[in-house]
């Protein structure tokens, strides 16, 4: 027989085949064919750079409550007013209107001393 050491597989002499991971190895009719194939590249999307944001701040709405208030009654009311009105997010301020009648008039009248929200003055348009 054969002058072998009796192992199979490769001989020393011998290297093992190493078919490219880009060939296709067909059999047909006791005849082997290499066809060729085109790689398979899979891209690994390195990860994003990290992108400078800018928080612009929102355009709020902005709500104007004008008062006259007496006794403080109406006051109470836009204080409530102007919490409802901030919860949707909006801003709100309060102003009030200059008061026309004079000290001794609101002494006998009771009246107490005016709520500390600015006063609001029309502005003309000319």
């Amino acid at each position: 027989m054969g002058g072998g050491s009796g192992q199979c597989g490769a001989t020393p002499q011998q290297k093992p085949a190493v078919v490219p991971t880009n060939v296709k190895t067909t059999a047909s009719a006791g005849v082997t064919k290499k066809a060729a194939t085109t790689p398979t590249i899979i891209k690994i999307p390195a990860a994003p750079p990290k992108a400078k944001v800018e928080v612009m701040e929102e355009k709020r709405t902005q709500i104007a409550i004008i008062l006259y208030t007496m006794y403080g009654h109406i006051a109470t009311l836009a204080k409530s007013i102007k919490q409802g009105v901030e919860s949707t997010g909006a801003q709100c301020t309060i102003f009030q209107v200059a008061e026309t009648l004079p000290d001794d008039v609101l002494k006998q009248m009771h009246a107490p001393p005016k709520p500390d929200y600015p006063i609001i003055t029309p502005k003309p348009d000319y």
